[in-house]
């Protein structure tokens, strides 16, 4: 199964960036998320709403998986990111 996800940046300070994030196939479907960056840990704001638990999880999760590329390189959150397999 293809995944498709696009990400807004809603905002950032020095310990939290913000993401709506919304896969391709579901539209107006949307969930929000944050990352706080001093503890390291995700947040499931307003999970993605979807019939399927384990679905709804897994786009979390896929958000997650790119917030972390951006860790990777050096920190800098877009304003807009794209998540694909």
């Amino acid at each position: 199964m293809a995944i498709h996800i696009t990400m807004n940046k809603e905002f950032e300070d020095n310990e939290i960036v913000v993401y709506q994030y919304y896969p391709s196939e579901s539209s107006g479907k949307v969930g929000k998320m944050y990352f706080h960056k001093k503890e390291e840990m995700f947040y499931d704001i307003e999970p993605v709403p979807e019939e399927s638990v384990g679905t709804r999880k897994h786009y979390f999760n896929c958000a997650c998986s790119r917030i972390v590329m951006c860790i990777r390189n050096g920190g800098e959150f877009l304003e807009e990111m794209t998540y694909g397999v």
